[in-house]
């Protein structure tokens, strides 16, 4: 009787399992009606001669909604020379912000780095420059089961700012 009741419990167990399983993994499956996969957009754009603040509905690798804001701090230099804030939210989970400077189409500094978690917590924030056309912003994000690395990247492209989620 006692070795039953055992075997009816880890088959609870596995069924268990498998449904936490199910639901987590679910937001990586995207899917459209038509039995094709959709076009998921993950990097923003923000256009440098357009300027101003330019605000992204992006989603990330989990399926999850993503916005994304570039601001540009006023400035007297060029186009492409200014300083910018980009903010980042992964809804319901996290947001964080820097600002970049720009000059000679080069990132010459990184500052104000921001982050805080709307679920979960955060920690080892690292903010850096990566190369002359590349800075980010990196931190550990421990959510409801798991700790991963979380952060975000901005690239320059020419006349745009590219965002994207780490």
């Amino acid at each position: 009787m006692m070795a039953k009741m055992m075997k009816s419990m880890k088959k609870m167990a596995v069924l268990a399992f498998s449904m936490v399983m199910v639901f987590a993994c679910q937001p990586m499956l995207r899917v459209s009606a038509s039995g094709t996969e959709e076009t998921v957009q993950t990097i923003a754009s923000y256009d440098m001669t357009v300027g101003g603040t330019q605000t992204f509905e992006l989603t990330d690798a989990e399926g999850g909604e993503v916005i994304v804001t570039v601001s540009e701090v006023p400035s007297v230099n060029r186009v492409a020379d200014g300083t910018y804030q980009i903010s980042y939210t992964s809804s319901g989970k996290w947001e964080a912000a820097y600002k970049i400077k720009v000059s000679n189409d080069r990132i010459t500094s990184v500052y104000d780095g921001y982050h805080k978690a709307l679920t979960g917590s955060i920690s080892s924030g690292k903010l850096r420059i990566d190369s002359a056309t590349q800075a980010s912003y990196t931190f550990e994000y421990k959510g409801f089961m798991f700790t991963s690395k979380r952060g975000m990247r901005s690239v320059l492209n020419g006349s745009k700012i590219d965002i994207s989620g780490i």
